[in-house]
């Protein structure tokens, strides 16, 4: 809160309050809660940098497994075609390979 705002504050305040003898507490009251204020607003707005960087690194980390997760099931799926053929191990060797090749 500003010292002009504060002025303003104090001169619509009525007689009894503003004569009473407590005005300063009041006023010293006012400037602590003003500071408070200022320090919740920058925690605030570090906070919310917090929250997006953090939320661009969620994205990032969810493609990830996304892709891994694909790959995961195009390798489980290579296996099972190999593990039941009656071939040969070159053979396996060269139908990985052909499959790796094709979809990397």
């Amino acid at each position: 809160m500003s010292k002009e705002r504060l002025e303003e504050i104090l001169k619509i305040l009525p007689y009894s309050i503003r004569y009473a003898g407590e005005l300063e507490e009041l006023v010293s009251f006012a400037k602590e809660q003003a500071e408070r204020v200022q320090e919740l607003e920058k925690l605030i707005e570090k906070a919310d940098e917090h929250a997006v960087r953090n939320g661009k690194e969620i994205m990032k980390l969810t493609d990830e497994r996304n892709r891994i997760d694909f790959q995961n099931k195009r390798y489980r799926e290579l296996l099972n075609k190999v593990a039941y053929e009656d071939i040969d191990f070159q053979q396996t060797v060269n139908i990985v390979r052909k499959e790796l090749e094709g979809k990397e």
